[in-house]
């Protein structure tokens, strides 16, 4: 149910549960249990997202710390020679970026990107 809201960025429950393929009245039930906790957000017009904290688990994922932070000198010295680089780790089929850089305003993280070849 978490990975039809991280597709989109918000969606009504009719395409929550026409897309998961899930009845109306469980992904309604499915939804509000979700939300409790903060893992889905349910707006005001009815629509949902995805929650904060699902985001705050996506930070604490170990690869993309401990990569990202490994990644972080070798990129700046990519970015001063005047290239730029990407880390991903390829992650049931979608490629989470651990780091990237482009230029020398710095690295950045916490991208997923569909993985087009394997």
């Amino acid at each position: 149910m978490l990975e039809e809201p991280a597709r989109r960025e918000e969606a009504g429950l009719t395409q929550l549960a026409m897309a998961t393929g899930l009845p109306k009245a469980t992904t309604h039930r499915l939804l509000g249990r979700l939300a409790h906790p903060g893992l889905v957000h349910r707006e005001d017009g009815g629509r949902y997202r995805m929650g904060a904290r699902t985001f705050r688990w996506g930070q604490r994922w170990a690869p993309a710390q401990v990569l990202g932070t490994t990644a972080a000198r070798p990129l700046r010295r990519l970015a001063a020679a005047g290239c730029g680089a990407i880390v991903v780790v390829k992650d049931c089929g979608d490629v989470p970026v651990v780091a990237w850089i482009v230029d020398r305003a710095g690295c950045g993280e916490g991208r997923t990107l569909p993985a087009v070849y394997s």
